[in-house]
């Protein structure tokens, strides 16, 4: 079936060490290669056309698929073997140097460039899903949002860019943030630290303000709670420290002084 080469698509470990081609877009199409024959496949799932040889799909070709993707790219032996676009759901597309692949569930040789429709990019390694789609959810905002669908994973390290000029750098796990990571956000705060399945999580987590005032201390959940040690200028340039709390309001987290019985655990 067509589905398959997908699957062979975006997962690869092989046993020889290649260098990794430009995540660029592939803009223009290849004619007919000598040697090789020019022609079209129906399959259940859609249809290939391009080049052949020897009966398989072998030099320059796409695979439209019946649900509107797109695989365009260099096949060789009935597989994608070198730089390829791949086109999904509402314009959305993954650039990168597709390599063979006879396993499931291994991390791209390659990082790969996901352009998504909403404007958000994503550079870094990725793995199949168990030839799932999986969905990311995410925003830099606090906000849950899905942004698209896509048939692999984020997992290793990458780099989201989002539309709203935030970005992630850090680790990923089965397409959300997981590990160290740090996270720019779009009125220029920073949040750096541990996160666990997508959400702010961890003992020490460093949030920082455009004017240099930084907030040290735990985080779950995507939220800041206990104690926090604020560092923030004074008015010689000098540097003071002292302790804040956190206050939930509206499902939102608000540094505020100390009560008096936190101050006695200090």
């Amino acid at each position: 079936m067509l589905t398959t080469f997908l699957v062979f698509a975006v997962v690869s470990l092989p046993s020889t060490v290649r260098t990794c081609q430009s995540q660029a877009r592939i803009t223009q199409e290849k004619p007919k290669e000598e040697g090789h024959f020019y022609g079209r496949k129906i399959y259940a799932d859609g249809v290939y056309i391009g080049n052949f040889k020897d009966g398989q799909k072998d030099g320059f070709g796409r695979a439209e698929f019946n649900n509107g993707d797109l695989l365009v790219g260099e096949w060789r032996n009935d597989i994608i073997d070198g730089p390829g676009n791949y086109t999904f759901g509402t314009e959305s597309q993954w650039f990168g140097d597709f390599v063979q692949a006879n396993f499931k569930n291994r991390r791209t040789e390659c990082p790969g460039r996901v352009e998504f429709a909403n404007g958000n990019v994503y550079v870094g390694e990725s793995r199949n899903y168990n030839n799932l789609t999986h969905v990311y959810k995410g925003s830099t905002n606090g906000e849950e949002l899905i942004s698209s669908w896509i048939p692999l994973a984020f997992h290793g390290q990458g780099r989201m860019e989002y539309a709203d000029g935030g970005s992630y750098d850090g680790a990923w796990k089965n397409g959300r943030m997981h590990g160290p990571g740090r996270v720019q956000y779009a009125n220029g705060h920073v949040y750096q630290g541990q996160f666990v399945e997508g959400y702010k999580s961890g003992a020490d987590g460093v949030y920082m303000e455009p004017d240099g005032t930084t907030y040290v201390g735990p985080y779950k959940n995507d939220r800041a709670i206990g104690i926090h040690v604020r560092t923030r200028k004074d008015d010689n340039g000098g540097k003071l420290k002292d302790f804040v709390g956190v206050t939930v309001r509206e499902d939102q987290w608000l540094w505020r002084e100390l009560t008096s019985s936190e101050k006695e655990r200090i």
